[in-house]
């Protein structure tokens, strides 16, 4: 009780006293003194006090390393599991070798096999060159039949119309009202060679003296009949509209 009186009085003193600055050796003699006699509870608490920032620091330490350690171990999980699960690209193998495309399916004309014969295509080249039906004489049904599907093919309605009957009971239109038949009208490459597709294995039918027809399987509504029509000059002709 005295030690602290004294203490008091000699705090006092100083306190009375602001000119006086004490020396750094003096305090530091000064704050031993005083803790050596503070009794021992209170030394144990100031001694826990001052453990507490460091223990503080100590726990924050711990803390953040294992944080970062748990980062670190989650980032390299997710990517190996995105590695084993990333989906193959298009045309290529479990390697990473490319795969061969598979061949693109013919189209149009590219899925049959319609040709002329050496002798038919020699008569068609002519008759292209002069649109007469003089030059058609001698052929078979069928090399006929050909010929009126090359032209429709290659477009050329003016050897399609002079392939016609000129027998006046079978005629329906006259070659002015063929010009003017849209094109549109007129059928694609594809739908000219799905129909007449089969046609050159076909049989020539003959019903009477003037008319017959080619019996032919198209492979898609099956047997079709292409008319021919025997002229008055005794060749024959293609029927208008022939498919039946």
């Amino acid at each position: 009780m005295m030690n602290e009186k004294f203490n008091d009085k000699f705090l006092h003193s100083l306190k009375n006293r602001p000119d006086l600055a004490p020396r750094k050796e003096f305090k530091e003699k000064l704050k031993t003194k005083l803790f050596e006699e503070m009794p021992e509870p209170k030394q144990s608490r100031l001694k826990v006090r001052s453990l507490v920032p460091n223990l503080l620091v100590a726990v924050l330490i711990l803390v953040g390393g294992y944080l970062t350690i748990e980062l670190i171990t989650n980032g390299r999980g997710e990517q190996n599991v995105s590695q084993e699960q990333e989906p193959i690209q298009p045309n290529q193998s479990n390697h990473g070798d490319p795969t061969p495309e598979k061949p693109t399916e013919p189209e149009g004309d590219n899925e049959y096999n319609f040709t002329l014969t050496a002798e038919e295509n020699v008569v068609y080249q002519a008759f292209s060159e002069d649109p007469t039906e003089a030059h058609l004489k001698g052929l078979s049904p069928i090399s006929i039949a050909k010929i009126y599907v090359q032209a429709s093919l290659d477009e050329r309605y003016d050897l399609v119309y002079e392939m016609y009957t000129d027998r006046p009971e079978y005629v329906r239109w006259t070659k002015q009202e063929d010009a003017k038949i849209p094109q549109s009208d007129r059928g694609t490459k594809d739908d000219i060679l799905s129909t007449f597709n089969g046609i050159e294995d076909g049989e020539f039918i003959q019903m009477s003296d003037n008319d017959g027809y080619i019996k032919y399987d198209n492979g898609g509504e099956g047997y079709m009949g292409f008319q021919l029509i025997k002229d008055e000059d005794g060749y024959w002709s293609v029927g208008f509209m022939p498919i039946q």
